[in-house]
């Protein structure tokens, strides 16, 4: 996936250098334990390897949603967790709680900044269901707060591994 352009092209789109994408998704590939077939094209993986290479590509643009948005099993869910937690600039805040008084672990991105603005983002994390309760942002520009870009998400429900209930058809 190295060489593939539509690698390059997600890895660039949070900013940073092209190199600097490359490491980080090269990072993501070898912690899910696909690295090895960084070069190859998708058709060329098992539906495993696809899988994981799936999760890096959401870990690498948008980690949190793995724990929320997408229906997936609770071991990926974990997975994606440890992923998130252990790449280069990621802080763990220590246990915290939502302001719906729900407790979890909060986690730090780093900090990104562009001509005069400053993102900041967290993370709360239930770490028994791996699911996210909360989502802090903090945009400024040019040292202002900027409306609406700023402040906490919380989320109310999460997936599950239980199966949805279905109405009986009459």
């Amino acid at each position: 996936m190295r060489g593939h352009p539509a690698a390059r092209q997600d890895g660039e789109a949070l900013g940073g250098s092209a190199r600097q994408a490359r490491t980080r998704a090269y990072d993501l590939l070898e912690k899910l334990g696909v690295a090895h077939r960084a070069d190859n094209y998708p058709a060329t993986l098992s539906g495993g390897e696809r899988q994981r290479v799936a999760v890096a590509r959401a870990l690498m643009n948008r980690p949190a949603l793995l724990l929320y948005a997408n229906p997936v099993p609770d071991k990926v869910r974990a997975a994606a967790y440890q992923v998130l937690k252990t790449t280069k600039g990621v802080s763990d805040l220590g246990r915290a709680k939502d302001p719906l008084g729900r407790s979890g672990q909060k986690l730090a991105l780093p900090v990104s900044s562009a001509k005069g603005s400053v993102l900041k983002q967290q993370f709360l994390v239930d770490t028994n269901a791996m699911t996210l309760l909360a989502q802090y942002t903090d945009l400024k520009d040019d040292g202002k707060v900027v409306l609406g870009k700023s402040g906490v998400q919380t989320f109310k429900t999460g997936w599950t591994n239980t199966k949805p209930a279905v109405p009986a058809v009459s």
